[in-house]
């Protein structure tokens, strides 16, 4: 086994935890709205155009 061993460490081995990234409802709204303005602006560019 490749790595440090106990004893290396003086016999504690730190281990980081990983947390999984969940993000919040509000996140979803906002990119949903943004996108929905985005989706506006470029229906409203073309009419303006014809």
């Amino acid at each position: 086994m490749i790595g440090f061993k106990d004893a290396d460490l003086g016999g504690s081995v730190y281990l980081p935890q990983t947390v999984a990234a969940v993000s919040e409802p509000e996140t979803y709204v906002m990119l949903l709205v943004g996108l929905g303005l985005l989706g506006f602006m470029v229906r409203r560019s073309k009419e303006s155009l014809v």
